[in-house]
């Protein structure tokens, strides 16, 4: 046994709720199973005794490998059931149960609602929740925590057990699955060696026709040359990316110069996802492109290196994908950051250092989630229970997220929930309709149905790429110029059939990146501790150091921000303005600079601005700054005006203004919720009528309700940004503006 085995396995032979939180490749599965399967053996019973649930199908069928070498020694019969499972393989289970389930979140909700496989549940002993982190602060972890619930009012109270990589929170995910029931947390403190390079390639000579090879410039080049030398250098190698276009785009890139490169992402088929993994595991290829489908522990065999192409963007993510390498305690996880600009550079050393600091980032889960509560409630009337409104509610409240829950909230949904026929009520009773069947299996995933909008060249009648729901909701406008595969292009038209029509464009000081709505936050610790190297770069002296070395690299890049006094500060922000455009240089990562951009536009609508003249105000931001582009010129006056806005507002107002940007911004959220609230059906697009008005049809009631909240969870950071309010009123953080014309330079 390893150190994280001896730890944990004593609580949890002694059928204590245990959470196991460990490196990724430490022996989670084992410390589980081992203890698990000596207390079933010694008294072995009739049904389903242990349920093991993961967050993938994928590792459901790895899951099912690992164990099935134990039930034969032991005699033991194990199963797994997902959605994927065929309905002659579920008859037998309904007549024959497994004594070892293993299945998905989803499938759980599905299982619970079977008479046949209530009475098989019954008998549950212990349930084991693998890799809880990955639904941690997700509705996939709201959904899973009820449906334990749900569990417990048929098994009784049965053992639980949370395995998940390391977190900054563990007691959050032990509460997610044990609600409020007594839990030990076992934080293993194992050694773990790591050996990884930050590098950011220049192009050579020999990169000028490879570029020419690939059609892409000679900087992307150097980058695809730099990865080709580390894979060939090497056994086996994942080559993770932050998104599926990049993921599309380097793997791309690769296969021509690699033969032995296949891709890997959730948007490609599950036969062809098997298909890779049995090849990579074979050693057919040398190298594996993917997203985070290859973070949690599916058995892809032995990865002897990790490349991860542009920043992780957050330390939870470096030390998830480098720990894929050398997948044990014993061995060193080793691979290679490839950065693109000097900036990941910065932010790729902040997130090392962070990571080697132990300081992980926490995660916010979803409290009193409205639209998976009415899936829940849906769940109980098909139960086979006899429930008042009452004892619903009790049991909704015991999971955690609901822990708050207050009764009227409950009632409201249920209410709403009877004006769509979802449910009915009859007297002090919540009873089932015609339609809860179907609205309940419809919604067993609380995963949103995302569309890819193809994009159609109108000059050639070709489709050059995708824009996922996110960009076109929050950005896609007539006339909007975006980048997307290295090239410019002009929205012409939004067509009923979902397809964005375009064109060429030579306008490229506007354009903004069509991303797929995929790229992780980066978090405020991270865009802190980055612009706080930046600003160290003018300290520093030439001396063998190796971070100091890698500043050095990229300081070209930066030499013309730190000559304008123009280098990031976490105690100051620049509002930098030219022409029609704004940049806010504010370092306090993705959350708070959207929420800040939030708050920025309203000021803005406040003001004689007048940018509803012609085009619409285009924005974005990331993790340093926001960018703002207006109808008309603006001079320094508008903006100091608005910078004092800033300085003299009150922490309350932040609330009111973002309340109003998020109903302007409704449409791309209310849609995914008012589906699950079974308002609309499933996976229709943005353009459909069906989805139109949303935000005036569904106001007042908790579709409404449940978009303000999960927009201020998961998009913003409305804490962070009043407390930023704060400190700028105080003095704490200064705003200076700066205004640049052609002729005079800064102003």
């Amino acid at each position: 046994l390893n150190p994280v085995q001896t730890e944990a396995i004593p609580p949890v032979l002694a059928g204590k709720n245990v959470l196991i939180s460990a490196p990724t490749g430490s022996g989670k599965t084992e410390a589980a199973m081992i203890p698990v399967l000596t207390n079933y053996l010694k008294s072995r019973s009739g049904g389903i005794s242990i349920i093991y649930i993961t967050p993938m199908r994928a590792l459901n069928r790895d899951i099912l490998k690992r164990i099935s070498t134990w039930a034969r020694n032991l005699e033991l019969s194990v199963e797994v059931r997902h959605g994927d499972t065929s309905s002659r393989e579920r008859t037998e289970q309904a007549k024959n149960p497994p004594e070892l389930l293993v299945t998905t979140p989803e499938t759980l909700q599905a299982v619970l609602t079977g008479s046949t496989m209530r009475s098989h549940l019954s008998k549950v002993r212990c349930v084991i929740v693998d890799e809880v982190h990955a639904v941690l602060d997700s509705k996939r972890g709201v959904q899973l925590s009820v449906g334990l619930e749900r569990l417990g009012m048929l098994a009784g109270d049965f053992q639980r057990i949370g395995l998940s990589a390391t977190l900054a929170e563990p007691e959050m995910a032990a509460g997610l699955i044990c609600g409020d029931r007594e839990f030990e947390v076992q934080v293993a403190a194992v050694p773990k060696d790591y050996e990884f390079t930050i590098e950011y390639p220049k192009p050579r000579v020999e990169d000028l026709d490879l570029a020419d090879d690939l059609f892409s410039s000679p900087e992307a080049a150097a980058r695809v040359r730099r990865m080709k030398e580390l894979i060939e250098s090497h056994q086996s190698v994942l080559v993770f990316s932050n998104a599926r276009t990049l993921v599309e785009m380097l793997g791309y890139r690769l296969s021509n110069v690699l033969d032995e490169v296949g891709v890997h992402h959730g948007s490609i088929s599950r036969e062809e996802r098997h298909q890779m993994e049995d090849s990579f595991k074979r050693g057919d290829l040398k190298g594996l492109v993917c997203t985070s489908t290859l973070e949690l522990g599916i058995d892809i065999g032995f990865v002897d290196y990790v490349i991860q192409y542009l920043s992780p963007m957050t330390v939870a993510s470096l030390a998830q994908r480098f720990g894929r390498s050398g997948h044990t305690l014993t061995r060193t996880s080793r691979g290679a950051i490839i950065c693109t600009t000097a900036e990941q550079v910065m932010e790729s050393i902040a997130i090392a250092r962070l990571f080697l600091e132990g300081r992980l980032e926490g995660v916010e889960i979803h409290h009193n989630a409205l639209d998976v509560l009415a899936h829940q409630i849906a769940g109980l009337t098909m139960d086979g229970l006899k429930l008042s409104k009452k004892e619903a509610f009790s049991i909704i409240k015991r999971a955690h997220p609901y822990r708050d829950l207050e009764f009227e909230s409950f009632l409201r949904v249920l209410h709403f929930m009877e004006s769509l026929g979802t449910v009915a009520q009859s007297g002090n009773s919540i009873t089932k309709t015609g339609v809860t069947w179907r609205y309940y299996y419809e919604n067993l995933s609380m995963i949103p149905d995302e569309r890819m909008y193809p994009i159609l060249n109108k000059q050639l009648g070709q489709i050059v790429g995708h824009l996922g729901e996110e960009f076109v909701s929050l950005y896609a406008r007539t006339g909007l110029d975006f980048i997307t595969r290295g090239r410019v292009w002009r929205i012409l038209e939004l067509t009923n059939e979902g397809v964005v029509s375009v064109e060429p464009s030579d306008y490229n000081l506007g354009a903004i990146p069509g991303w797929d709505g995929e790229m992780p936050p980066v978090p405020r610790e991270v865009a802190e501790k980055t612009v706080h190297l930046r600003r160290d770069m003018d300290l520093l002296e030439p001396k063998i150091d190796v971070e100091d070395a890698a500043m050095f690299l990229v300081e070209e890049e930066l030499e013309t921000e730190r000559a304008e006094d123009m280098v990031p500060s976490p105690d100051e922000i620049v509002m930098e303005s030219f022409d029609r455009y704004l940049v806010v240089h504010s370092c306090f990562g993705t959350r708070i600079n959207r929420t800040l951009l939030f708050v920025l536009r309203q000021l803005f609508q406040e003001g004689s601005v007048g940018f509803r003249e012609g085009p619409e105000l285009i924005t974005n931001c990331d993790a340093y700054r926001v960018m703002m582009e207006f109808a008309r010129p603006i001079g320094p006056g508008m903006v100091e005006n608005q910078a004092e806005k800033l300085r003299s507002m009150e922490p309350g107002k932040v609330d009111k203004l973002i309340g109003a940007e998020i109903e302007e911004n409704f449409p791309f959220l209310l849609k995914h919720i008012a589906a699950r609230f079974g308002a609309i059906p499933r996976g229709v697009h943005l353009f459909d009528p069906r989805t139109k008005d949303l935000e005036k049809r569904y106001r007042g009631t908790p579709i409404y309700e449940e978009g303000i909240r999960e927009g201020e969870t998961e998009k913003l950071d409305l804490e962070g940004t009043r407390s930023l309010i704060m400190a700028i009123s105080r003095g704490d953080i200064r705003i200076r503006c700066l205004h640049r014309s052609e002729e005079e330079g800064p102003t």
